[in-house]
């Protein structure tokens, strides 16, 4: 090993931060492997890492105790917006993205790649870069004059950086321009175990994991996203995770709604399920706009409900889709998210055994340390929430097949019914089952709707528009449906 690889200051430095354990193998390790496990150790701020741990172990003002928790202003309800609330946001949001003044940002996750199983076979990030391509066209054909690209910025990591950009590649971007897909690797943190210790992976290499959802602020900067923003003139940027099979891309009336609002971060929400639904709620905490974690509301107060109208005081459930304004987003990147919090999350993690050998591990057995998203609204000058329909914008892919809940039987299951939906209100009708085993012809969108298999192409329409050719059709048991209409039906 040449001395630029000499780990005698490396030791010095990481068991004076008490890390000594992660040269325990070091015998084991051939000159190659010991280049490549120093190079590691070289990019982790091990100091800055037993505060980052101290800090995550013993937290300041989280939980009811210790602060004032109170439910959010009331959300604007997309549901009950009147038709010309609905169409100036609209008109002003379609504005906006004809000026290339909105932008798309995707979070990390391969799940954009993967075939679950649609009559189509598109991925999720086919479904979403099309949904782009035909919300552009929308702009077009609306304001008569061209839509400037609506660039699409997609965090990746380590693991999966070559692999997203090379489907993407593979796939001719799915018909978007290459230059305006760009790709950003979001931050990494070594794995600890119980009492802060960095696990390893391997005998030469440390066990890394994402630095949670609020890595991405750090990685806008470190990466040159903002700068790119900025040159680009965007002045709104939405972010949203990829799993979600019913996003809508860069929503022109939720763009519009948050402009004309003036407010700092616009969020999507969807009323909670039941009291104990375990999804985060925007409240506010001490006065400060904020998430609250479902485990830091006790039962009594999860369940209050408001006595006017019934519905729950906690009820803003908080989705992940959020949009920002590009000057707080800056800040977000440049002032604020150094001082966000880090959380422990206590995981599955690939480590080492006693002999240095990697063991794939079957239970929880460690701690990654995360920040996240939603900590940097305290800092909002004005936040708005913006309430949605979950059947329409909320279905996300998290679990493997069978799992029974937010797998992709469940995506496939809430894309068909939603493009139902849009078909029987441009006045189409589909021939369902009726009790007695003949098929019966109704234009509803109740009953079983889940039965039939209908998938509206994303180029065909963005949100319900455009389907005029569907009124007084009926469609039946595999009809094929015409051109970017597949209609299926289960025996």
């Amino acid at each position: 090993m040449t001395s630029s690889h000499d780990f005698t200051k490396l030791k010095e430095l990481y068991t004076a931060a008490g890390q000594g354990q992660v040269f325990r193998f070091e015998e084991k390790l051939n000159e190659e492997e010991k280049i490549a496990f120093y190079e590691q150790l070289q990019t982790i701020d091990v100091e800055d890492l037993a505060k980052k741990y101290a800090a995550a172990t013993n937290p300041c003002g989280v939980g009811q105790n210790s602060a004032r928790i109170e439910p959010l202003q009331a959300s604007v309800k997309i549901a009950e917006a009147k038709p010309e609330e609905r169409a100036r946001w609209e008109e002003l949001g379609y504005q906006k993205i004809a000026e290339g003044k909105g932008t798309r940002l995707g979070c990390p996750d391969p799940k954009g790649t993967v075939d679950i199983g649609l009559l189509s076979h598109r991925s999720l990030f086919q479904i979403q870069a099309e949904r782009l391509i035909k919300l552009q066209q929308l702009v077009t054909d609306r304001l008569g004059k061209p839509c400037k690209p609506i660039r699409w910025y997609v965090m990746t990591s380590i693991d999966t950086d070559d692999k997203t950009q090379n489907f993407f590649k593979d796939h001719n971007y799915f018909g978007l321009n290459a230059q305006d897909a760009v790709f950003f690797q979001q931050g990494l943190l070594p794995c600890l175990t119980k009492d802060g210790h960095i696990m390893l992976e391997s005998a030469g290499r440390v066990a890394m994991a994402p630095d949670g959802n609020g890595g991405l602020y750090h990685a806008l900067d470190k990466w040159g996203i903002l700068q790119d923003m900025r040159k680009n003139e965007v002045e709104y940027m939405f972010q949203y995770c990829v799993d979600n099979i019913l996003i809508k891309m860069v929503d022109p009336v939720f763009l519009g709604f948050l402009y004309e609002s003036a407010a700092d971060v616009g969020c999507k929400v969807a009323p909670k399920s039941a009291p104990n639904e375990a999804v985060g709620v925007l409240a506010l905490r001490d006065g400060k706009y904020g998430v609250i974690e479902y485990s830091e509301i006790d039962k009594e107060l999860a369940a209050k409900r408001d006595e006017k109208t019934g519905e729950l005081m906690f009820n803003a459930g908080h989705l992940c889709m959020n949009t920002y304004r590009i000057d707080f987003l800056e800040k977000a990147a440049r002032e604020y998210s150094s001082s966000l919090p880090y959380h422990l999350a206590f995981k599955k993690i690939h480590c080492a055994d006693e002999e240095g050998n990697p063991v794939i591990a079957t239970a929880n057995n460690g701690y990654k340390l995360e920040q996240f998203i939603f900590d940097v609204f305290e800092h909002a000058n004005k936040l708005v929430a913006f309430e949605i329909v979950r059947e329409e914008e909320f279905s996300p892919l998290k679990n493997a097949s069978g799992a029974g809940k937010d797998c992709p039987e469940t995506c496939r299951r809430d894309l068909y019914n939603l493009h139902k939906r849009y078909i029987t209100r441009a006045g189409g009708r589909f021939l369902e089952r009726a009790t007695n085993g003949s098929a019966a012809a109704t234009n509803s969108s109740g009953g079983d709707e889940q039965l039939d298999e209908v998938e509206i192409s994303p180029l065909v329409s963005y949100a319900g528009e455009g389907l005029e050719g569907v009124k007084g059709q009926t469609y039946a048991v595999r009809d094929g449906g015409g051109p970017g209409l597949s209609v299926h039906h289960f025996n």
